[in-house]
């Protein structure tokens, strides 16, 4: 047998784990564990187009939206110092 031998967290014996597809199980108590392949820190899996046209969308509308909000906040501010004295 090839297989590294591990000691299996459930009954605590160094055991050879048998893989079947993603899933390693100890041949003693049938203890099992997924195998994924490692996670690099620093580097994010790829999510491809998730955002779509449609949250592009939503995003533009939000940017103007916080444009126009500004906008008549700046144009309240600058009409109540114009017309303070009347």
């Amino acid at each position: 047998m090839d297989a590294t031998k591990a000691i299996c967290p459930k009954c605590g014996n160094e055991v050879g784990f048998v893989r079947m597809g993603s899933v390693k199980r100890c041949p003693v108590c049938g203890f099992q564990y997924t195998v994924a392949p490692p996670k690099l820190p620093g580097v994010e899996e790829d999510r491809g187009d998730s955002i779509g046209f449609l949250g592009l969308f939503l995003r533009l509308i939000l940017i103007m939206a916080i444009i126009a909000v500004v906008s008549v906040g700046v144009l309240f501010v600058g009409c109540s110092y114009a017309f303070r004295n009347w």
